[in-house]
């Protein structure tokens, strides 16, 4: 409800007091407002809100790769632990690749899927993560993108799988990787323009194994000024820094999808809390599968009951259309006579 209060104010000062703080307060309020447009306008001028609604939109385009992030995270260790590995060395491996690519416009499923490759190839995980870390970092440094850095990896694959090189593959490490092939070939002692022919002819001659030459590949990407430096150099631009821009909103969103499934009992509650859905939805569309026969049913008892009046719904028809035939006749030579 409400109260209400009778004062009496004997002193005409008192009231004027009184109106001036009302007049103070409206003049503060209008202000106020005054100052909230004031701030949207500037807000809105400076694009605030543009930018809060591209960020929106970024988190919820980086909903898939964060998806992916997580799933590779979690997953990798099972997976290369049912191979055999250990599970420590595969919580190690996955970390050290995650490592590996930050600052560089590569994913890290991508870089987990070649490390699981070669580990499977060599049976030494370390080796993988290793070869598959030296090898991204060498595509980058010599400039390919990631189709031809793909390209490149399966020619590599290939080659370390048989353990020697051929013409084929080795034109296409030199078309992915033709600068840091020179420095491979140099740390061998092969020197001038024939230099990475001459480092194909050892391997070809088995002068130098695969094996040596996969090991010096990692060696040269940990040396000072070498492959590592020269990815995070070679990857700068503004292409890659947009490219690395939505990689740190993935890593964040992947973060935020850590939280929740800790939040709901650890890792695996969501993929748990999505497959308890199963029962609902396949109930759900069970129930209108089952309602189908019936409302097919009551659709042909309708026509069933319908189709002795269509004769005559279709005689009232033709009469209409004689009617309106028979009117037009003689009302339309009746108007040109008129006109």
């Amino acid at each position: 409800g409400r109260v209400i209060i009778d004062v009496e104010l004997d002193d005409g000062r008192v009231v004027k007091g009184v109106t001036n703080i009302d007049r103070g307060f409206k003049g503060l309020m209008s202000t106020a407002r005054g100052v909230a447009a004031s701030i949207g306008k500037i807000a809105a001028g400076i694009g605030v809100f543009e930018l809060a609604r591209k960020a929106v939109n970024m988190v919820t385009s980086s909903l898939d790769g964060a998806i992916d992030r997580y799933d590779t995270l979690n997953n990798f260790p099972r997976v290369m632990q049912l191979l055999g590995f250990d599970a420590s060395e595969a919580e190690q491996a996955i970390q050290k690749l995650s490592d590996g690519v930050q600052g560089l416009p590569t994913r890290l499923d991508e870089i987990a899927k070649s490390a699981q490759t070669i580990a499977l190839m060599t049976n030494d995980l370390d080796l993988a993560v290793e070869t598959a870390i030296a090898l991204n970092n060498a595509f980058i440094a010599s400039g390919s993108s990631a189709m031809d850095a793909e390209r490149g990896l399966t020619q590599y694959v290939q080659m370390l799988a048989k353990g020697k090189v051929d013409q084929q593959s080795w034109n296409s490490l030199v078309e992915t990787m033709g600068p840091a092939l020179n420095m491979v070939a140099e740390a061998f002692g092969f020197t001038g323009r024939s230099a990475r022919q001459d480092l194909y002819e050892a391997l070809k001659e088995g002068h130098i194994t695969f094996d040596e030459f996969n090991a010096k590949i990692i060696e040269l990407n940990k040396a000072q000024g070498g492959f590592a430096e020269m990815a995070r150099e070679a990857s700068g631009g503004i292409r890659t820094a947009l490219t690395n821009l939505r990689t740190w909103f993935v890593q964040g969103t992947e973060t935020i999808i850590e939280a929740i499934d800790e939040a709901l009992g650890g890792v695996g509650s969501i993929q748990r809390a999505i497959e308890s859905l199963k029962p609902i939805i396949q109930g759900f569309f069970n129930w209108i599968a089952s309602k189908v026969p019936i409302v097919i049913e009551h659709f042909k008892r309708m026509r069933d009951e319908l189709d002795p009046w269509i004769p005559s719904v279709n005689q009232v028809r033709d009469i209409f259309i004689s009617a309106f035939t028979a009117i037009k006749n003689f009302v339309v030579p009746a108007l040109r006579d008129v006109v």
